[in-house]
């Protein structure tokens, strides 16, 4: 009988093992998961295209020959090194570097973990793993995955503070000698290094404040980092170009204005314009991990922890600076939010707990008694957490896999391990080749990276902003934004071939539509989600985009069938992420675009098919494609049918 306790308790802790190991292997198999995403970069491009220069010219790149924008201007390529890697990569397929840049990705928040495991103090690992699986889980959704060096910069990072981390808390100098190793990887795989000597000079400043003195060898070995730093192609210049890039992202201009990324997630107007959907957004995490991070900082203030305090503020701002930012943010503060949160949880658990026996006790022997009572009940606790995480992470896998998560997030991209046609000018640039189109290209900046490397001809305009001079950009930011600024671009650089996204830049597409016989261009090719427009004069050849010939290549029974479509009724997001369980999930983004593009036009034919092939395609529903038939029939007069379409088009029916 006496046996009976102890194997049940046992067995308890045999299961809570089990579960915590669980949910920290669910949590990183979600991970990789969510980083195989079909490739969306627009930036990929014009790095395999340097990568490609460099292999086929046998030295670094000092100036930029792939652009209009930035032609003869210097071009600091400091992530030499990862276009290297992803060129090799590519060339061995498409899955290849997919499944890398996930497998990198979830390599760092391994590295992450044993950050955690190592600077905390939790002496439970089941708990450990609990707490970190769960947290993490939640605040890891933000996270973006695209295939950029930002990637082997988290490597880094996480390197480089696993490593300071162990000198400051175990006085471990061997690892001091790796410090410059990896800052002279760290620079030659991204602009972004800085950031490490940013973190450096932080334990140096910590350490001060801490000790009330200075490290002498830690000190030297900062020195040793920073002219590591300057061994990259450019020397000094190499130093001081991170600071431009900053200047880009920290001040209000043009660049900042125009890419989202570089904008901050603290603005009150993004939150507005996403209404409701705020509480389904990644941002509403954002905000939360910022929060816990304030938390962290008084904390860590409080305890005279004033590296940790320094960290958590340095990364705060970085993170206050753009969106782009958040990985960083997260790879640093996740393992000191997650120790500081659980610090202060256990505090007040073991206050009450010592309040609710003896309110007032003092003697240390009872406290300690209580001590040693208290972990069988905080283990329900953390056991529930693991649960969560296992069963979080097992949903947020499958949905993943069949686009169902995506979708309820409202995120256009979708899982796969080859390129994405919704993002990328594939099937336009396909289409170029084909008909061996070349001339002087006018392109939307979404389009240089990959036309510059897939189309091999000198573009426009690509995402190296940093490179471009300032008026150059500007006269691209009138194009984009102001009335008439595309005419002035279009009369200046006077392009013989003009290839954009025509849903994203309204500007340009409403010009060409509102000048068709005067601007001197015609539409020859279309898809969902690129035109083409060609000089008239310079390709005669090519004849300009017709509805007949639209129709030839449409299932010519989807026309027949818009009165069965627009009665038909699609499940709402949440609905979509249940069902995503158990099927693969779809919006026809495609169809939508080409039914915009029809109606625009005046395909209507045309336009009702590929409307109708859009919500039969579709397992979500599609407001914006009942929008548009909307404002059709009430245009034909067919006001039931029109009202109708108009209850489904603001999504809630």
């Amino acid at each position: 009988m006496e046996s009976l306790p102890q194997n049940n308790s046992s067995k308890i802790k045999s299961n809570f093992f089990s579960l915590s190991t669980l949910a920290l292997i669910s949590f990183f198999v979600m991970v990789f998961v969510m980083g195989l995403l079909k490739i969306y970069s627009p930036d990929l491009g014009f790095h395999l295209k340097s990568a490609q220069w460099m292999l086929q010219n046998k030295r670094f790149i000092y100036t930029d020959s792939f652009s209009f924008g930035a032609q003869g201007l210097p071009y600091f390529d400091l992530q030499w090194l990862y276009q290297l890697l992803i060129y090799s990569l590519y060339k061995k397929g498409e899955a290849t570097l997919v499944i890398v840049n996930a497998l990198l990705i979830t390599c760092s928040l391994i590295l992450v973990w044993f950050r955690f495991i190592k600077n905390t103090g939790i002496a439970n690992n089941n708990i450990k793993m609990g707490i970190f699986a769960f947290i993490s889980l939640l605040l890891v959704q933000p996270l973006s995955f695209e295939i950029r060096p930002h990637v082997l910069s988290w490597i880094y990072l996480n390197f480089l503070l696993l490593f300071l981390e162990s000198y400051k808390r175990n006085g471990n100098k061997r690892f001091l000698y790796l410090l410059p190793l990896i800052m002279l990887m760290w620079v030659n795989s991204h602009s972004l290094a800085i950031i490490g000597l940013v973190i450096i000079a932080i334990y140096n400043t910590g350490y001060y404040l801490e000790k009330r003195k200075l490290d002498k060898r830690f000190l030297l070995f900062s020195i040793f980092c920073l002219v590591a730093f300057i061994i990259n192609p450019y020397l000094f210049e190499g130093l001081l170009y991170p600071f431009k890039q900053l200047g880009i992202i920290s001040g209000n201009n043009l660049f900042k204005s125009y890419i989202g990324e570089f904008q901050s997630p603290f603005t009150y107007q993004e939150i507005l314009a996403l209404g409701s959907k705020y509480f389904t957004s990644p941002l509403l995490l954002i905000h939360v991990s910022a929060a816990f991070s304030l938390f962290s900082i008084f904390r860590s203030l409080m305890q005279k922890q004033f590296t940790d305090a320094l960290l958590l503020t340095a990364f705060l701002i970085v993170l206050y600076l753009g969106h782009k930012n958040y990985g960083y943010f997260l790879m640093v503060s996740l393992p000191l939010i997650i120790k500081y949160a659980f610090a202060w949880f256990e505090a007040r658990h073991n206050k009450k707990q010592v309040q609710k026996i003896s309110p007032t006790a003092k003697n240390k022997t009872v406290q300690a008694q209580i001590q040693v009572s208290l972990p069988p009940a905080q283990q329900a606790f953390y056991k529930r957490l693991s649960i969560a995480a296992v069963i979080l992470a097992i949903l947020i896998s499958i949905t993943s896999i069949t686009d169902g998560y995506q979708i309820f997030r409202t995120s256009p991209y979708r899982f796969g391990v080859s390129s994405s046609k919704d993002d990328l000018p594939i099937e336009a640039t396909a289409f170029l080749l084909k008909n061996n189109i070349k001339g002087k290209l006018l392109n939307h900046l979404d389009y240089g990276g990959y036309l510059m490397y897939h189309y091999n001809e000198k573009v426009y305009i690509d995402g190296r902003l940093e490179l471009m001079e300032n008026d150059f950009f500007k006269t691209y930011y009138e194009s984009v934004t102001e009335r008439n600024g595309f005419k002035k671009l279009l009369d200046a650089y006077n392009p013989d071939i003009v290839i954009f996204p025509y849903v994203k830049a309204r500007a340009w597409w409403l010009h060409f539509i509102s000048t068709k016989n005067q601007s001197g261009y015609k539409p020859v090719y279309f898809d969902g989600l690129s035109v083409i427009y060609l000089k008239s004069s310079a390709f005669p050849q090519f004849a300009e985009i017709a509805e007949k010939d639209i129709m030839k290549t449409i299932d010519p029974t989807a026309y027949m069938r818009i009165n069965e479509s627009i009665e038909t009724s699609k499940p709402g997001r949440f609905v979509v992420l249940i069902n995503g369980l158990w099927q693969k999930q779809s919006f026809s983004i495609t169809n939508q675009n080409k039914a915009t593009y029809c109606f625009t036009n005046g395909f209507d034919s045309a336009a009702i098919s590929y409307s109708v092939m859009g919500i039969e395609n579709s397992t979500v529903r599609t407001p914006n494609i009942f929008k548009n038939l909307s404002l059709y029939f009430k245009d034909k007069k067919m006001y039931n049918e029109a009202q109708l379409c108009e209850d489904k088009s603001d999504g809630s029916n």
